[in-house]
């Protein structure tokens, strides 16, 4: 079983992001930051019955942008504070392990978020 929905900040990996979706999955991407062009296996995306969509920020002025975050707060931001969209959090460091999260970042092979955490006593360390 796979997830219904991946928000992908850059296109980091378009293959994997197709492969992680469940049947009908969506896949949205948001700002290429002059990346290279992802090819696009149109076999599993037909497979999966995914869907694609992307779009940038960058090149909008300022009136379509407080629309899109406008839509955000309206549609998206509602069902994060419902847990029903919930981001994968990978690993988490003490802002002292920066230097690691940013080895494993450079790898460019994880799925999730890598969140670096001033302290906390009941914060959990990977």
């Amino acid at each position: 079983m796979g997830v219904d929905f991946v928000i992908d900040y850059g296109a980091s990996d378009l293959r994997r992001n197709i492969e992680c979706c469940d049947e009908r999955g969506k896949v949205v991407i948001v700002d290429l930051h002059g990346r290279d062009r992802s090819r696009i296996d149109l076999a599993l995306l037909e497979e999966k019955r995914a869907e694609i969509k992307a779009f940038d920020l960058q090149s909008r002025d300022l009136e379509d942008k407080a629309s899109v975050i406008a839509e955000v707060r309206t549609h998206f931001w509602p069902a994060v504070l419902k847990e029903k969209v919930v981001p994968h959090v990978e690993y988490r460091f003490p802002v002292t392990g920066a230097r690691k999260a940013l080895n494993l970042l450079k790898k460019k092979d994880g799925i999730g978020k890598i969140i670096l955490c001033m302290s906390s006593p009941n914060l959990k360390m990977d």
